[in-house]
């Protein structure tokens, strides 16, 4: 069930949404259109690291919208979804950027209108995977079309939902790649966002994010949704294979990469589906047994 973006953006801002504000300029540029904090359930998350914060919660009515508020306090890839549907539910993520307290930039950075039905989940889970500046953030969790009774026919105030947020080093590069798409609050303004068929997306991590000739490379693989346990993984560095076995996390001090150690150097990360989803009416291996492949370059100095 595909929603139509001038249908939600109405629906959306109608229900949160009172006026725009404006706010004065900030270093020499055009001030951001901001909206006031909307009326919603506020939550706070303090600041996720890889550990994430997941919390159960329910709404207390079809019209009821959750905010939860985090902080990421350096460059920082955001793993936010919402699971455990057993109604639909939208997922809209905001920063503050130069908003005033109490406001929050039109700009979503991401957004999640999933709604299909057995699709993984009995309702498709609503996630992404995105880089973030330092600041503060505002996740809107609701059903936006409480109003039409298809839409409100489905709650139930005694079942709820999962919602999670981790921060992980930013992701060097997507699989699938995230895709162009209108932002749904202006769509003269083009976004980058997950691909609307993509079921699962694969991540890839390297810290430190500017090594030397002395430090050790971390590479991390993440799967979202978060069903690590359901893929095989297999490494390259400069195309020579790692014998690390099926593993999310690979380690090598910059001597021993392949190519030596000064200069351009290529990771990449290969998902198999392998194992079948624990849901005994839709028994399915992710992506079909297929892959998913992130390839990055890292540069390696010399001090």
């Amino acid at each position: 069930m595909r929603r139509l973006g001038a249908v939600l953006v109405t629906a959306f801002l109608a229900t949160t949404t009172a006026a725009v504000v404006q706010t004065t300029e900030v270093r020499g540029q055009q001030p951001p259109a901001c909206i006031p904090g909307t009326e919603h359930v506020e939550m706070d998350f303090g600041a996720p690291d890889s550990n994430g914060v997941t919390r159960q919660d329910r709404l207390g009515s079809a019209g009821e919208k959750h905010g939860y508020f985090f902080n990421v306090p350096k460059l920082s890839s955001a793993f936010v979804y919402v699971v455990d549907q057993w109604y639909d539910l939208d997922l809209f993520l905001f920063r503050r950027g130069a908003c005033a307290p109490g406001s929050w930039e039109t700009l979503a950075r991401a957004w999640s209108v999933n709604a299909e039905r057995r699709t993984i989940q009995f309702v498709r889970p609503d996630e992404q995977i995105i880089n973030l500046v330092p600041g503060e953030y505002l996740l809107i969790v609701g059903h936006k079309y409480a109003e039409l009774p298809q839409f409100a026919a489905d709650f139930d105030p005694n079942k709820g939902f999962t919602i999670r947020v981790a921060t992980n080093p930013p992701v060097c590069g997507l699989a699938p790649p995230d895709v162009n798409a209108p932002n749904p609050f202006n769509p003269a303004v083009s976004m980058l966002t997950r691909p609307p068929d993509a079921l699962y997306q694969l991540g890839l991590s390297i810290e430190p994010p500017n090594p030397g000739p002395f430090s050790l490379m971390s590479f991390t693989a993440a799967v979202s949704p978060p069903y690590t346990d359901l893929f095989d993984f297999a490494w390259t560095l400069d195309g020579q294979p790692v014998p690390s076995g099926s593993v999310t996390n690979i380690q090598s001090p910059t001597q021993a990469l392949p190519k030596g150690t000064v200069g351009e150097h290529k990771v990449a990360v290969t998902a198999r589906g392998a194992r079948v989803y624990p849901d005994p009416e839709q028994p399915s291996i992710p992506l079909n047994g297929g892959t998913l492949t992130v390839e990055c370059t890292f540069v390696v100095g010399s001090t």
